[in-house]
């Protein structure tokens, strides 16, 4: 049984899921959710990949610009893909390993 700050805290989170998106909170209550309207993550993958191929050719090439290039270019598109996933699921905070206690 939860305690009833829990439920006030779940009632809460269940009523920002159905403003910001209607249709993901009916597939949750059915039992087949869908992912979030506008959750588009792959232009951040590949954003991504295209920094460690550039980072990997810089490393080939020994061209210490192209390799910077690169893993700015993948750090930055790994930010994005954070801050969209944030965006997309109502501001939710990003499950980090020392918040597991």
């Amino acid at each position: 049984m939860l305690s009833q700050d829990d439920q006030r805290r779940l009632s809460r989170i269940e009523a920002q899921i159905s403003l910001a998106d209607p249709a993901f909170a009916q597939g949750l209550r059915i039992g087949t959710p869908h992912p979030p309207s506008g959750d588009r993550r792959w232009p951040y993958l590949v954003g991504a990949l295209v920094g460690v191929v550039i980072l990997l050719v810089g490393t080939v090439a020994a061209n210490p610009f192209v390799m910077t290039l690169g893993a700015v270019g993948a750090a930055a598109a790994g930010v994005g893909y954070q801050r969209h996933v944030r965006h997309v699921h109502c501001g939710a905070l990003p499950v980090i390993w020392w918040r597991w206690r």
